[in-house]
């Protein structure tokens, strides 16, 4: 695994950060050799995240190594094997961007690099439940109304997003997860609550937990011009999943200059204008006036076990569904 750059992006990122960092590296790092790949997340974190988990040596690491969501980065050994052991160093400028002022995202002991984070809206398509009303918060969607009528990223074979789960769990409690199963309808690929969505069709979620940059492919498209499909920002905040950079101490000398690239203000730029909010203070965010965030927090973080506690909330999810398709 050990390369100077590995980065694993969810698809919207991965297009305009390869080409931007390809172009990078052909006008800025022509007389020195640096190997680097840039992965689609959905295709490869779990290969990733397994080979991880064995490695005990920091050495077998990327030396900049860049992935989305609370992922193996996030689980208390690996914490344990390195984060705590200061191998990391954070590169984060200490202000962070206006749009997002009110976070305390950026880790507080300077290990981890968070440039980015992928929020988590509601596509609401009452094409189908013409009478439903429209949700204005994530604890709307506990609500017995709500029952079987909403889509989260995931399938039954597999875990479930897990930034939706911990802060369902976080706020409501493990009778919020069941609460939540009840109103699972489906898991899907956000690709595909996209094609789904204002189709007036029974199978199709009245509700979607969806990518921000996937709800706006939706709002975009000529097919849907119906006002029955929209985008619920909720009240209590965009679900946070951050898209986290580990840069080992040993390597900020050897690639300063590509450390000043993901640090900088066009890297930026290419999170915010896909629609990942950038921390960097001088990127423009493509975001609605006024948009709430909702950030597990790293106290939180820190004082759970998030790999034990994601397979158990996993299995709650699971259990609580009624009949759904899965």
């Amino acid at each position: 695994m050990q390369k100077d750059f590995l980065g694993l992006l969810p698809c919207a990122l991965k297009v305009p950060f390869e080409e931007k960092i390809n172009l990078f590296v052909e006008d800025s790092l022509k007389d020195i050799h640096f190997d680097y790949l840039v992965e689609a997340n959905a295709n490869k974190q779990l290969d990733y995240f397994d080979q991880i988990s064995a490695i005990d040596d920091i050495e077998d690491l990327p030396d900049i190594f860049m992935a989305p969501g609370f992922n193996g980065f996030y689980y208390k050994a690996f914490m344990e094997r390195f984060k705590n052991t200061g191998c990391f160093i954070s590169i984060n400028h200490k202000e962070i961007n206006d749009d997002l002022a009110s976070l305390s995202i950026l880790d507080p002991h300077d290990d981890y690099t968070i440039t980015c984070f992928n929020p988590t809206v509601m596509l609401v398509d009452r094409s189908f439940y013409v009478d439903l009303p429209v949700p204005e918060s994530w604890q709307d969607l506990l609500e017995p109304e709500f029952a079987g009528k909403v889509a989260i990223r995931g399938h039954a074979n597999d875990d479930f997003c897990e930034g939706i789960l911990l802060n369902i769990f976080k706020d409501y409690g493990m009778s919020g997860i069941q609460k939540f199963g009840r109103s699972f309808k489906v898991g899907l690929h956000p690709a595909q609550m996209v094609k789904m969505a204002g189709r007036k069709r029974e199978d199709a979620p009245a509700v979607s937990a969806i990518p921000y940059s996937f709800a706006k492919l939706v709002m975009d498209s000529e097919r849907v011009t119906s006002k029955r499909v929209t985008i619920v920002w909720p009240k209590d905040g965009a679900i946070v999943n951050p898209v986290t950079t580990l840069v080992k101490k040993s390597s900020v000398s050897k690639l300063k200059a590509v450390l000043d690239f993901l640090a900088g203000a066009d890297a930026g730029q290419i999170y915010g204008t896909a629609r990942f909010p950038s921390l960097h203070p001088l990127v423009h965010n493509d975001l609605p006036q006024g948009a709430a965030f909702k950030w597990l927090g790293w106290d939180f973080i820190l004082e759970n076990d998030l790999e034990e506690l994601i397979d158990e909330l996993n299995i709650v999810f699971k259990a609580s569904f009624q009949g759904a398709a899965v």
